[in-house]
């Protein structure tokens, strides 16, 4: 689709320029590692979408662990679906989402930060129970298995 910005001031919009702001949901496949060893997805699910509106990017995702799921070692990462503008190191990004361990039915609030060249970002998820907050990997918040869930949202500026 064609960008429609930008608009100049006093420019009166038509129907066609307003419809034409948010592009559609384009769908993608989620790129998912690790810092020491990378999970495998197996038979489990990821699969993400994403929008654009203007410089502005929202995507979501969506992850089920199956039963030939592994998890590899260290903290996960995620690749943005489109390049993110260079943020310094730990940069927040909007993020509103949850991970489920469906063996207690617990879940967990996530929230993202950027990580090295903001090329990638991982989630950070707290706990209830402790009111501790730490970086989403194999066995945090949970030990991930056959079942549990993560569905997040980002949102972020594109490069």
């Amino acid at each position: 689709m064609a960008n429609p910005f930008p608009f100049t001031a006093g420019q009166v919009l038509t129907a066609a320029q307003m419809n034409g702001i948010g592009e559609a949901w384009t769908s993608f496949t989620p790129v998912w590692t690790a810092t020491t060893t990378n999970p495998v997805l197996g038979n489990g699910t990821f699969v993400g979408e994403y929008t654009r509106v203007n410089k502005l990017v929202f995507a979501r995702f969506a992850f089920v662990a199956g039963s030939t799921t592994t998890y590899g070692t260290g903290d996960y990462r995620f690749d943005f679906p489109v390049a993110a503008k260079n943020l310094s190191n730990f940069s927040a990004i909007l993020c509103s989402g949850f991970i489920f361990d469906s063996s207690s039915s617990e879940m967990y609030e996530v929230v993202a930060s950027t990580v090295s060249s903001g090329s990638v970002f991982r989630l950070n998820a707290f706990r209830n129970s402790t009111q501790t907050v730490s970086v989403v990997g194999p066995t945090v918040p949970m030990t991930f298995a056959n079942g549990d869930q993560m569905f997040f949202t980002i949102c972020y500026e594109a490069a």
